[in-house]
């Protein structure tokens, strides 16, 4: 089975679309603290506080 991971890793860079923002320059990482998530529809919690950091070039 081949690795599809790196199928898209290798994939060309899309082009910035209308309406959104390119980042230039960007420095940091980006996190998120305390997310949580349910569907509309359901009371349980599919995301509680969870946290999430990816730093740069990850």
């Amino acid at each position: 089975m081949p690795n599809v991971f790196f199928e898209i890793l290798d994939l060309p860079e899309e082009n910035v679309g209308k309406g959104q923002k390119e980042l230039i320059g960007f420095q940091g990482k980006i996190e998120f603290k305390d997310v949580c998530f349910r569907y509309p529809s359901r009371t349980k919690m599919v995301l509680d506080k969870i946290n999430l950091t990816v730093n740069k070039s990850r």
